[in-house]
C-alpha cells in the first residue's frame, strides 16, 4: 500500500526516517524535518547530526529544513522544484542495495 501512497504524492516531508529513501525510489522531491520540538530528547535535529545523512543531505532535489518557522516557505519552494527526480534516484544504490 506504501507504493501507492508514494505514485499518488507530489512531495514528501518527513523528519529523518526511512521514508526519505523510499520517495528518492519514487523520485519525489524531499523536504527532511531536521528541527526538534523543545520537549523530547531525541529528536530530528539530532538524527540529522548522525553522519550518515551526510551524503543524503547533498542529493539534488533534497531540502534540509533546520528552522520550523520556514516550514511554508520551504514546502512552497519543494512544490515549485522539479526535475531533479531522476538525478537523486540514480544516487539510490549508494544508500540503499
Amino acid at each position: 500500500h506504501l507504493g501507492r501512497l508514494y505514485r499518488a504524492a507530489d512531495v514528501l516531508i518527513s523528519p529523518m526516517s526511512t521514508a526519505l529513501l523510499e520517495a528518492m525510489h519514487f523520485d519525489l522531491p524531499i523536504l527532511a524535518l531536521n528541527f526538534g520540538d523543545g520537549r523530547h530528547y531525541w529528536s530530528p535535529e539530532k538524527a540529522g547530526a548522525m553522519a550518515h545523512f551526510k551524503e543524503f543531505y547533498e542529493l539534488p532535489g533534497v531540502k534540509v529544513l533546520r528552522d520550523r518557522q520556514r516550514l511554508l516557505e520551504a514546502t512552497l519552494e519543494l512544490m515549485r522544484s522539479r526535475g531533479a527526480g531522476e538525478a537523486r534516484r540514480s544516487q539510490l544504490d549508494f544508500f540503499v542495495k
